[in-house]
């Protein structure tokens, strides 16, 4: 949160806040996203981070006015993989379609 307090974001022209689904979590999301706004960020959008079902999803949109570009899942092979020193894209299907999905809808 310090870079959009700062002003150091000059150019920015959307953000993505990842957010995992807790009530702590969607509370300093919007923190970031009051500050993205002060700040002249007019495209924001979500990534849910260590989601584990739909009711993770539901929590997120219903918390947030609107559902996440994607959701990364709570996974011990992702944690295990990143443990190991390894990348975690290319190793887990997961993860590269839920990238794909972000990058689906940010990339013109």
């Amino acid at each position: 949160m310090g870079h959009l307090g700062r002003g150091t974001i000059a150019g920015v022209d959307h953000l993505l806040i990842v957010v995992i689904p807790s009530k702590s979590g969607v509370r300093t999301t919007l923190k970031i996203k009051k500050l993205a706004e002060e700040s002249g960020i007019l495209r924001i959008s979500y990534v849910g981070n260590l989601v584990a079902d739909d009711d993770d999803r539901t929590f997120l949109a219903e918390a947030l006015g609107q559902p996440p570009l994607a959701c990364f899942h709570d996974s011990a092979a992702i944690r295990k993989t990143e443990r190991a020193g390894l990348a975690i894209t290319g190793a887990l299907g997961e993860v590269e379609a839920a990238a794909a999905e972000v990058l689906q809808q940010i990339v013109p």
